[in-house]
């Protein structure tokens, strides 16, 4: 018996069956399995179900769709319950359901069948019983449109009283009692939207948001490239993403597959598996790593995988993260400490991150974005209550380097976001989602709002003169501030001795995909431990930052990674032009390595700032985020009064639980 009547039979035997079963049943690759599953697809030998175990479909015979009805417990108890209802009346008409069940009918499309009925010219929608015969199902249609029960034939030998009469009185019972129900429905509805509205700020902002570094640099190098992301899903965090991406062409633009490996070397099996997926939903392959590629894989491209595109993007920003070492911290421990905010870096990590289940900002009843207030006024107050205090730094103009980049980025997000805003009026959720993941763009308005919280708070804001992070790395050097705080190690290149990264109260970040979470402590990276331990000089860490990549030579030197970087330093010591010779810099970049060095090493400074710290002005932080931004009062108060009060309250929640 050949692979494939293996997998056919297990089908149709244990039917509906998810892949990883007939793995467990036949063996082999997954990939292979799943490139015998969509071949059997298109011969008609077998059918997919809609209803999913995990993120998986189901597989089972034509003939078998009986069985299907034991997917049941994977529906959510809203969708259990419709099918019941179906289940039981065999016809529902669509206008007669109440809103929340004519919703789940559209979600269980293994069960609910639409029938689209012509009365009197008037289109109708109803729903089936998917294993409703055709011809009960076009009875019960009738029955519904005409109010009249078809009746029997009496039987010769026995004389009843006709039942039309009892037939009718029941029905205008059932009509009676129908109209109480869609009324108290409708009431239901209501309330449900009212209590919706009433907590409009809380939508999914109890649970930590995701945090997926990988996934951030990788929309930095198609903001690059001008990709357009349609669809996204982090297989595994920070190591493996599938994506949909619109790529520009000389032909137009076209849709690809894509996947995406964080991984230090790529073999031919990655290469296989992605190259399979794209067959299956036929899509041309993009495939990206951070790594190197295996040479079995170059052949592979000549021949089996003709057409996939292999890019190395390596790693974004300053790839420097994989050769530091750092060391956990409690909250406690920076008690007293004064931290200088990379503020770009952590309010765009709210800005992306805490965000609404169709990928939307969570926003006030204005349609203003409010994303990026929640998270500063949830996280920073929450730490001002465990005496951390702060310094916010902003970025000022952008080296020349650098602002090209920015500019491109710009420019593609604020297209994103008329089409989202496009989709939006057109009530186009599929088109939501497919914008809004690039529109996390940080605007004027939204950054004069943040500083406008931040002073509300009494925090002292400092506006750099270029780069941010070389600002307080400067403000660390200069013991004003303890630590830079970043989830980007970029402000060590700029000199930062201490660089705090993951500062969470709850200590507790989303798994991807999950209802769990996964326990993330504090960590402090310091940049003399650091250059001990790799045995270089600052000078020399900034050469290998510069190979390896950073945000004014994007990408670095192809096929120079951060542990190859420090090899060429250590080899040639403090002979630069050395190292730059031998990693064949001219030949990957127009600009001299000299240019990107001073300007990391000389980068302008404000060193005319003040700080000064002031008692929370709650007049004010009441007219911004509960007058302007619809944010509870009573909640925005209480906080308010307790940093007035300097008592750190122990018993509080989670951070996101502020706004359950």
């Amino acid at each position: 018996m050949s692979f494939k009547e293996q997998i056919l039979k297990i089908v149709k035997e244990k039917g509906p069956i998810i892949p990883n079963l007939i793995k467990r049943e036949v063996g082999g690759d997954t990939f292979l399995i799943g490139a015998v599953l969509s071949e059997l697809l298109e011969e008609g030998s077998i059918k997919i179900s809609n209803t999913k175990i995990g993120n998986s479909p189901t597989y089972y015979q034509p003939g078998h769709e009986y069985k299907l009805v034991n997917l049941k417990k994977y529906l959510n108890e809203k969708d259990q319950r419709t099918l019941d209802i179906l289940k039981d009346k065999k016809i529902l008409r669509d206008r007669e359901q109440e809103m929340l069940i004519r919703v789940s009918l559209r979600n269980i499309k293994d069960f609910a069948k639409q029938l689209e009925v012509n009365d009197k010219g008037e289109k109708e929608i109803f729903w089936k019983w998917y294993l409703t015969p055709k011809e009960e199902a076009e009875k019960l249609i009738r029955q519904a449109i005409t109010g009249e029960i078809e009746a029997e034939k009496p039987k010769a030998e026995t004389k009843k009283e006709p039942r039309e009469t009892r037939t009718e009185k029941e029905i205008k019972e059932e009509k009676v009692v129908q109209e109480q129900k869609k009324e108290e429905s409708r009431e239901e509805v209501k309330k449900e939207q009212s209590r919706t509205e009433e907590k409009q700020e809380t939508i999914k902002q109890s649970k930590e948001p995701e945090d997926d570094e990988f996934s951030r640099k990788l929309h930095k190098y198609f903001d690059k490239k001008e990709i357009e992301v349609i669809k996204e899903t982090i297989i595994r965090k920070n190591s493996e993403i599938e994506l949909n991406v619109i790529i520009p062409s000389a032909v137009g633009k076209v849709e690809y597959f894509c996947k995406a490996k964080n991984k230090k070397k790529c073999n031919d099996g990655d290469i296989s598996s992605a190259y399979i997926k794209g067959q299956m939903i036929k899509l041309p392959v993009l495939f990206i790593t951070t790594g190197e590629v295996a040479k079995k894989v170059e052949n592979m491209l000549q021949n089996e995988f003709k057409g996939l595109v292999l890019k190395q993007i390596w790693k974004m920003g300053t790839p420097i993260t994989d050769l530091l070492i750092s060391k956990e911290i409690r909250i406690e421990d920076l008690k007293g400490k004064t931290l200088a905010v990379d503020s770009y870096n952590i309010i765009y990590q709210f800005l992306s991150s805490i965000r609404q289940p169709n990928g939307t900002p969570l926003m006030d009843s204005k349609g203003r974005v409010t994303s990026h207030l929640i998270g500063l006024f949830n996280r920073i107050t929450k730490l001002m209550l465990e005496e951390v205090q702060f310094v916010f730094v902003f970025d000022g103009i952008a080296p020349e380097l650098k602002k090209k980049e920015r500019e491109r980025r710009r420019k593609l997000k604020l297209e994103a976001q008329d089409l989202y805003e496009e989709a939006k009026q057109k009530e186009n959720v599929e088109d939501m989602k497919k914008y809004a993941s690039r529109t996390s763009i940080l605007n004027k308005e939204m950054i004069e709002e943040a500083k406008k919280l931040i002073d509300a708070l009494g925090i002292p804001i400092v506006d750099a003169t270029s780069e941010g992070e070389a600002q307080a790395a400067y403000m660390v050097q200069n013991q004003d501030c303890y630590a830079v705080l970043s989830q980007d190690t970029d402000s060590l290149i700029f000199g930062a001795p201490l660089v705090i990264k993951n500062l969470t109260i709850s200590g507790k970040r989303k798994t991807v995909n999950k209802l769990t979470y996964t326990n993330v402590n504090p960590e402090i990276i310091s940049l003399t431990d650091n250059l001990n331990y790799l045995g270089v000089t600052k000078e020399q860490l900034i050469v290998i930052a510069i190979l390896a990549g950073t945000d004014y030579d994007i990408g670095g030197v192809k096929g120079i990674g951060p542990k190859k970087a420090l090899a060429l330093v250590k080899k040639n010591g403090e002979d630069y032009d050395a190292t730059f010779e031998e990693a064949k810099w001219n030949e990957h970049f127009d600009t001299e390595w000299q240019e990107v060095f001073y300007l990391i090493k000389k980068i302008p400074i404000n060193k005319d700032y003040k700080l000064e710290w002031k008692d929370p002005n709650k007049e004010e932080l009441i007219k911004l985020l509960v007058e302007e931004h619809d944010f509870s009062r009573e909640r925005v108060e209480s906080t308010i009064d307790k940093l007035l009060k300097g008592k750190p309250n122990k018993q509080q929640k989670s951070i996101f639980d502020f706004w359950d």
